[in-house]
């Protein structure tokens, strides 16, 4: 099912010479209308636009009468979709719409004959038939001003626009009946041009409705009808929104075409990414943020959906790249510390500390970023030392309450900014820090304990024709107790099922043969380990290096053989939109579960598997309804892992409506707790592009 944006493109691709004239106000009414009827409610009312609007609204606490200035509303205003007790609040309402069709509607609905006004309160109102230019309306000022969603009749969008900040809810679905007349009505609406008559004009129009059909989605509940996704915007700006310069001439100013891991991201159309160079700058970041009452992502590994977002200025903390080895104070459990910056990558940090014959549980990508040990950190020690969070013992964070340099748990000396002081709740910092540690600062760096260097015996197995590929999946399942770390991927290839595992032997010396089956097994070190991990490394010939885009999310499972979660997982596996989905087992347990629920605040210790369905593609079919059809994928399998699973990784979740209810599943018992704190020591939500922390489904 395709986005009404690539319906649009696609229609304009068809390249004749019909002639054209631009739509009268007939023609783009009803085209409105055919959308407005099958899915206004559900995207304004139910989804997004009112809810958000409301909030709005209501934050005006200072103010007992609102004035309003609405920018092309069309026929009705959306104000009256607002409670009562909101719409009574508003005294003032000025709207420009360039429709004089519109504007003797929206007359009409402001003053009606004989029902109920719909804003009772109003003082002053004008409807003016003029479209909106820089120059409309100088020297007043509006308590709220709104934006319609074409922004139509605008000239200088980006000027007008620019660094505000944008809420976007993905994917509320839209219908239009399949039939010709609603398709060439609907048609010339979105394309923004009717066809006068001819043969070149019945040429089009054929063509157009077989790019609408073909491009469209169907619906069992909604016969006769096709879908398509309708991405609503909601931008909120303040009268600190044109303040960006403030920020570049402190902090770096990253050129574009911007470069991050993520390919997904790169659609997101950030504001601007800055580069602070030093902790200073970082503090220069927090306070623009809070100063202008709006939102940071952060940009580490680049590997997060969402370090890049609509309008939001991202802060990449690459220049902080920097790795010690600390020699430990006495009467401490280990012999050393080590210090990783948080610009550094996974194997950045392996291979500055493995001279040294120490290494730190982290993750099995060698470019992850930061993200990872701050929200879990699950790689190949796992099941020897736990996840990479229980090994934060300490860190050096830019406080999001107040841009103040905070020193937290064991910081070594040498590595205390000289300007930092400890927050009267440190402890409970450290403990949000250990697996939700994106929410409450912008972390500088972390200081880890550290466990001597292992060698890691490596063998693969594999079922190239999946052959018993539930059974396999199946006996690994029970086998937990096993000395080894497990690594399961499952595909599909060519129709058939792919199903291969690896095994992670760790030792000081390393294990020539499997003595369970006497097989060989190849012996290299946590470096050389990254490449041998099978769903990286062999699947379809390696795609996982490749000119690919992914999408992932991932769950946790325990006694999968008796849960059901393969006869979701095989089938999944079988229908993925490309022969490039997978869905990869690490295994977990042993020292993951030597840490209770509550001491740390990842909470999701009792499983057997982490679970990561992942979606993947050619790059080149980015924004197409390939990679919806992926994303769209990727949710629904993990939705039904949910009710089977024992939590969410909240690594992979962030702002994206569909993440609300998979956030609601991560941080076992913790929850309610990491809420209040984010309320406490982020109040203004600086840090907004993260896992959610919200009381939904809590008691």
């Amino acid at each position: 099912m395709a986005t009404l944006n690539a319906l649009k493109k696609a229609l304009k691709k068809v390249s004749d010479e019909a002639p054209r004239k631009p739509l009268n106000d007939e023609e783009y009414d009803d085209g409105l209308s055919l959308f407005a009827q099958a899915s206004g409610e559900q995207t304004y009312q139910k989804t997004f636009i009112i809810p958000q609007l409301s909030e709005l609204i209501a934050s005006l606490t200072a103010r007992d009468e609102i004035s309003v200035l609405e920018i092309g509303p069309g026929p009705e205003n959306v104000l009256g979709h607002l409670p009562a007790i909101l719409r009574k609040r508003i005294t003032k309402y000025v709207a420009l719409e360039p429709s004089f069709q519109y504007t003797q509607s929206l007359t009409r609905w402001l003053s009606p004959m004989e029902d109920e006004r719909p804003l009772p309160s109003l003082k002053h109102s004008l409807v003016r038939p003029a479209p909106f230019t820089p120059e409309s309306c100088k020297g007043q000022n509006y308590d709220v001003i709104l934006f319609c969603h074409s922004l139509y009749g605008m000239k200088r969008k980006e000027k007008i626009i620019r660094n505000t900040l944008k809420m976007l809810p993905k994917d509320p679905l839209g219908a239009i009946k399949d039939d010709d007349e609603a398709i060439d009505s609907f048609a010339h609406f979105i394309a923004r041009y009717s066809l006068t008559d001819g043969k070149l004009c019945k040429t089009r129009q054929a063509k157009w409705r077989t790019i609408c059909r073909e491009l469209a989605g169907r619906d069992d509940d909604r016969p006769g009808h096709l879908m398509l996704s309708s991405t609503e915007i909601m931008i909120t700006m303040t009268r600190h929104a044109t303040k960006l310069p403030e920020l570049t001439a402190l902090v770096l100013l990253v050129p574009r075409p911007y470069k991050v891991k993520n390919q997904q991201a790169l659609y997101n159309s950030p504001a601007a990414i800055v580069r602070p160079l030093d902790i200073s700058q970082v503090q220069s970041c927090v306070q623009w943020a809070l100063a202008n009452k709006t939102s940071l992502a952060i940009l580490g590994g680049g590997h997060s959906d969402h370090c890049l977002w609509p309008n939001v200025v991202s802060v990449k903390m690459g220049a902080f790249d920097k790795v010690y080895v600390v020699n430990t104070p006495q009467n401490t459990d280990t012999d050393s510390w080590v210090v990783a910056e948080a610009g550094c990558k996974t194997g950045d940090i392996i291979k500055e500390i493995m001279p040294a014959g120490v290494t730190v549980p982290l993750g099995s990508r060698p470019s992850v970023g930061a993200g990872l040990w701050l929200q879990g950190g699950i790689g190949h020690l796992a099941r020897h030392y736990g996840l990479a969070c229980d090994a934060i013992i300490g860190a050096v964070m830019v406080d999001a309450a107040s841009g103040q340099v905070l020193c937290i748990g064991h910081v070594p000396e040498q590595h205390r900014p000289p300007n930092a002081i400890r927050h009267e709740h440190d402890e409970e910092l450290l403990w949000a820090l250990k697996g939700a540690g994106t929410n409450f600062g912008i972390v500088i760096s972390v200081t880890f304990k550290s466990y001597t260097s292992q060698t890691f015996s490596v063998r693969n197995y594999g079922q190239p024709n999946g052959y018993n590929a539930e059974e396999t999946l199946a006996n690994v399942s029970r086998d937990v107790s096993s000395q080894y770390h497990h690594g399961i991927s499952s595909d599909c290839e060519g129709g058939q099922m792919r199903c291969g595992m690896a095994t992670f032997l760790c030792s000081l010396e390393g294990v020539s043969h499997d003595s369970s089956k006497g097989l060989l097994l190849e012996t290299v070190d946590a470096i050389e380990l990254f490449d041998k991990e099978m769903y990286i490394s062999k699947m379809h010939g390696g795609h996982g290096g490749g000119k690919t885009s992914a999408f992932k999310r991932c769950v946790f499972l325990k006694d999968m053989a008796n849960t059901g979660a393969i006869k979701v997982l095989i089938p999944a596996t079988k229908d993925g939109p490309t022969p490039y989905c997978y869905f990869h087992l690490a295994h977990g347990g042993k020292a993951v579960r030597n840490t209770a629920p509550e001491d740390t605040a990842f909470g999701c210790i009792d499983w057997d598997f982490a679970c990561v369905v992942t979606g993947v593609w050619p790059r080149e079919y980015d924004g197409t309804r390939i990679s919806d059809a992926v994303i769209h994928w990727v949710y629904r399998v993990v939705n039904e892992l949910l009710p089977m699973s024992k939590g969410v990784y909240g690594a992979d979740l962030g702002p994206d409506p569909r993440d609300s209810n998979l956030a609601t599943k991560a941080f076992g018992p913790n929850r309610r707790r990491l809420v209040k704190l984010k309320k406490e020591l982020d109040p203004k939500n600086i840090l907004a592009y993260t896992c959610p922390l919200i009381l939904i489904g809590l008691p």
